[in-house]
């Protein structure tokens, strides 16, 4: 009895330490999420998945000031926040459900649950999805 219990233990804390992981559909979006609220916009942007690389053909350059642009946003929507009335000051999130895409194996939703400073609460989803390198994504 006490190897089954051993086993169910075991078996229980490697399930649990792999939704942790910032390689699964909440681990990405738990870690964006933090990059965002911390002002960390170049962490974030790490986390984007392209739809489309075609359209950065030809340079290299186009796609680095993109991503720049986007990471300065997320860096500026930070400090926003951070000076943000209580009913728009984001304080805190919880990842409330993620459900799977049946039809596509490398693509699901986070659904999120924000808490503002004055009580207030918001549900919001975000559709993530597995490049081919086998890493999550969040969909910009």
């Amino acid at each position: 009895m006490k190897k089954v219990l051993s086993i169910m233990a075991a078996t229980a804390f490697a399930i649990m330490l792999s939704s942790c992981s910032s390689n699964s559909p909440e681990g990405v979006v738990k870690k964006a999420l933090d990059a965002a609220l911390d002002g960390d916009g170049e962490t974030y942007v790490e986390l984007i998945f392209e739809y489309d690389e075609s359209e950065w053909e030809g340079t290299d350059k186009k796609r680095e000031r993109e991503m720049a642009r986007r990471a300065r946003d997320i860096e500026k929507n930070s400090k926003r926040n951070d000076k943000a009335d209580d009913d728009e000051r984001i304080e805190s999130f919880k990842i409330i459900d993620v459900t799977p895409d049946f039809e596509d194996e490398d693509r699901a939703e986070v659904e999120v649950k924000y808490f503002y400073a004055d009580g207030h609460t918001q549900k919001m989803n975000y559709t993530v999805r597995r490049t081919t390198e086998g890493d999550w994504r969040i969909l910009w």
